[in-house]
């Protein structure tokens, strides 16, 4: 509710950019907050990552599938109570 109208999970807020390449041209795309979370713990060497999923936050696996873009493995625990 506190960034309502925002239509996704807060940690999909996007807060800067990223460069992508598409083919041979490179586009600078919005990155969402947790994703510099994703990107410090692989640099600090982070194999494995484990996120707790709950009820409205399916859009998060959407936007990391497995981690392999990410140079990690991501793993899901879905939460039913808090």
């Amino acid at each position: 509710m506190r960034l309502f109208p925002y239509p996704c999970p807060k940690e999909l807020f996007p807060i800067g950019y990223q460069d992508i390449r598409i083919g041979k041209q490179k586009e600078d795309r919005p990155k969402v907050i947790s994703q510099y979370l994703v990107e410090n713990l692989v640099a600090a060497g982070t194999e494995r990552i484990f996120v707790i999923l709950g009820e409205g936050k399916s859009d998060i696996m959407r936007y990391y599938g497995d981690g392999k873009r990410f140079g990690t493995n991501i793993v899901y625990l879905y939460q039913e109570e808090r």
